[in-house]
C-alpha cells in the first residue's frame, strides 16, 4: 500500500516537472528566437551603416 502511494506521487511529480519544462521550452524558444532575429538585425543594420559611412 505504502510504496503504491509512493510511486503515485513520484509520478505526480515527474508528469508535473516534465509539464514545467515542456511549458517553458514552448514560451521561451519564441522567445529566444525573437531575441535572435533582432540582435540580426540590429547587426545588419549597423554594419550597413558603417558600410554606408566608409
Amino acid at each position: 500500500m505504502g510504496s503504491l502511494w509512493d510511486k503515485s506521487i513520484y509520478y505526480s511529480d515527474l508528469i508535473i516537472l516534465t509539464g514545467l519544462q515542456v511549458g517553458a521550452f514552448v514560451i521561451g524558444v519564441p522567445i529566444a528566437i525573437r531575441i535572435v532575429a533582432i540582435v540580426i538585425a540590429v547587426l545588419v543594420e549597423s554594419i550597413r551603416w558603417v558600410w554606408e559611412r566608409f
